[in-house]
């Protein structure tokens, strides 16, 4: 997020102060932010090292983590006449326009400038300006004169106990924060208010989430309700519940024992834990399969395929013989990474009998992963860029492919008598050597496989693993079959070079985000 703050503010610096020489009057904004709030920091930051000119605009720094700040800022939303306030930070203010949230302050830094000296402010931000006309800095904080507390007991005269349920992506969340400021202001009112507040990505903030949906019997589609405020009679969900309409539930409320209520039991527990495992089942079914099919295009396994066939079609071997030994090497293929993964699969079962070495694994496979991904998303550009295969470097060696081919040509000299036994020998053969390449999707994916350890479904999905990397290998023995040549097949391989490696790419952040939620599981 610090990075993204970085990009959006120096990509507009330059064309901001160009229109700076230009303008007549300094400028000056006003800018709202939490000290929680990462691109608020590195906002201020980057504001204070790069604007340090005669002439540069003032940036008026409002801390919403006070609450005068924050129902400061209410008000000028409410003079402004601004409705449904988006409930992310930070929030600017130039002229009588708001900007919310990293992508709107990006898109919009130019015309912030030009609203902030072209249009007449809001009475309320008097106080600011004389501040920032009277200051020869180019940064300010500053803070809403404080009121006089009022005698308000509409809140504590209510009879019952006020309560609400407040479940929030995570603590850090910029799309929870303004939700969280409401929440205080409604407490400083009913002091007496009673919230239940939890992380939906905890075991507890789950369960509440369930008695939720249960209460208020919504199917589960897997969207994000997160911020959800809730109450017996209603909820908010995805959107900024302000204070005001919150008051006014509370004030209407029932006393009544609210749905969310009670101790966790142990078969809640259960329950959910069940429902966590169904969804990661789920998810690695999916990705299994993405990856087998994934990797069987890839152009290690790819470019071998195609080489064999083109080498049997230049020995002028007839069409069913191309076919036969092209599934009797299909085959080799499969029994080799079968048994790999096998071997490799008990080996990984070992490990995962000790809690801190599971966690580790799944840790140093999510960051793998994510390493990968990087690698293939800069092999994909350089050969977009270039169109040269050799440009890419998560592949095979020119040494390795010559060796392939090598055990090729000596297959090809073996009599029509030993050629069918010999193609599965050549698949094992070749399957070890391509393991270098191919093994990049297959190790993780074996450790998403045995996340519950190795029995029959693990079992399954290895086979379902297997049966999709071999499956395009298939299909170029059977088009092969049916007269489609070698330099078709190349041809097609080399334009789609770079969809495959983009799809590598999101594929091994599939699988690094299957990792981390595997590990968060555990942990």
């Amino acid at each position: 997020m610090a990075r993204a703050a970085g990009k959006f503010f120096l990509g507009g610096i330059a064309l901001l102060l160009t229109w700076i020489l230009c303008a007549a009057d300094q400028a000056v904004v006003t800018f709202f932010g939490s000290e929680f709030c990462t691109d608020c920091q590195e906002f201020k930051r980057q504001w204070q090292e790069e604007m340090t000119e005669e002439g540069d605009p003032v940036l008026v720094y409002v801390c919403i983590d006070d609450l005068e700040n924050y129902a400061f800022l209410k008000s000028v939303e409410s003079a402004l006449q601004v409705e449904n306030a988006t409930n992310v930070f930070p929030v600017m203010l130039a002229g009588r326009h708001f900007l919310y949230g990293v992508e709107e302050i990006r898109g919009h830094l130019e015309e912030a400038l030009a609203w902030s000296q072209e249009e007449s402010s809001p009475e309320l931000l008097a106080g600011i300006f004389e501040t920032a006309q009277g200051s020869t800095e180019h940064f300010l904080a500053w803070n809403a004169p404080r009121t006089v507390k009022k005698d308000d007991t509409s809140g504590a005269s209510l009879s019952g106990v006020l309560r609400l349920l407040y479940l929030e992506t995570a603590a850090s969340c910029s799309h929870c924060e303004r939700q969280e400021r409401e929440l205080e202001l409604l407490k400083a009112e009913f002091p007496a208010l009673e919230i239940t507040k939890l992380e939906v990505t905890t075991l507890e903030g789950q369960i509440y989430l369930h008695r939720f949906l249960e209460h208020f019997q919504i199917v589960e589609d897997g969207g994000n309700l997160a911020p959800l405020v809730a109450w017996n009679e209603g909820y908010v969900s995805g959107r900024l519940a302000t204070c005001e309409e919150l008051a006014g539930v509370l004030r209407e409320q029932e006393d009544h024992e609210p749905f969310w209520n009670g101790e966790i039991t142990e078969a809640e527990r259960e329950a959910q834990e069940s429902r966590n495992r169904t969804f990661l089942s789920r998810a690695t079914w999916g990705a299994t399969l993405y990856a087998g099919l994934l990797d069987g295009i890839n152009p290690c396994a790819f470019a071998t395929a195609i080489f064999l066939i083109s080498y049997l079609l230049y020995l002028k071997k007839g069409r069913g013989f191309v076919l036969a030994v092209g599934i009797c090497f299909c085959l080799g293929v499969f029994l080799a990474y079968l048994l790999m993964g096998v071997g490799l699969s008990f080996v990984m079962d070992f490990l995962n009998q000790f809690a801190f070495v599971k966690i580790a694994l799944y840790a140093l496979f999510a960051l793998v992963g994510i390493c990968l991904a990087v690698l293939h998303l800069r092999d994909a550009l350089r050969y977009k860029k270039s169109g040269k295969a050799s440009d890419m470097e998560m592949g095979l060696n020119v040494q390795t492919h010559r060796r392939i081919h090598d055990k090729i040509h000596a297959w090809g000299r073996i009599s029509s008598a030993l050629a069918f036994p010999a193609a599965i020998v050549l698949g094992v053969v070749v399957s070890s050597m391509e393991f270098v390449c191919t093994g990049q999707i297959y190790l993780p994916t074996l450790m998403t496989i045995n996340a519950q350890g190795f029995n029959l479904q693990a079992f399954q999905w290895l086979l379902i693993y297997n049966l999709a990397f071999i499956f395009p290998l298939l299909v170029v023995t059977v088009m092969a079959y049916f007269g489609v040549g070698a330099q078709v097949l190349s041809q097609w391989a080399r334009t789609h070079v770079f969809a495959t490696k983009i799809a590598m790419a999101v594929l091994f952040l599939l699988l690094a985000a299957l990792m981390l939620a595997m590990m968060r599981y555990l942990v």
